[in-house]
């Protein structure tokens, strides 16, 4: 946007609320945290609903210390209580069989491209917000419902 004085100005989101879904976790998604601050720098508030799947303590560590400077809220997806990646596989596989064997619908289909997007949803419609942003296409569907 170009002012008066042909001084270039940044949109404002004036106290818009933003919610931020993704399928991954905070600490190894340097976009999705540029992301959010720029977008609170731009006066919007924003929260962020994101997938907890530790692998290693060096993610836990990376994910701790993003939250801890943080300018914006923050909900975690846990996949531990899906037993880790052995079972988000069955369920995908599980979800494929189904639609193969003519059984479709939105929750068959969800299952099969990630078992965790209702969980996602679910958290982010918590959060009410004036728009949801998905930050990567496993999050998609998930931004959507």
């Amino acid at each position: 946007m170009i002012d008066a004085n042909n001084a270039h100005t940044e949109p404002r989101l004036n106290g818009r609320k933003i919610c931020l879904v993704t399928s991954s976790n905070i600490g190894s998604n340097p976009r999705l945290v540029k992301e959010a601050n720029a977008m609170v720098e731009s006066g919007a508030i924003v929260h962020v609903v994101a997938i907890e799947s530790y692998d290693s303590q060096h993610l836990a560590m990376r994910d701790e210390h993003v939250r801890q400077t943080a300018c914006w809220t923050y909900t975690a997806v846990q996949s531990k209580g899906w037993g880790g990646s052995f079972h988000r596989k069955f369920w995908k596989l599980t979800g494929r069989l189904l639609y193969c064997a003519g059984i479709r619908g939105p929750a068959v289909e969800n299952m099969c491209f990630n078992p965790l997007i209702r969980r996602l949803a679910d958290k982010a419609i918590n959060w009410p917000a004036d728009m949801y942003i998905a930050h990567n296409l496993a999050a998609l569907p998930a931004a959507w419902l």
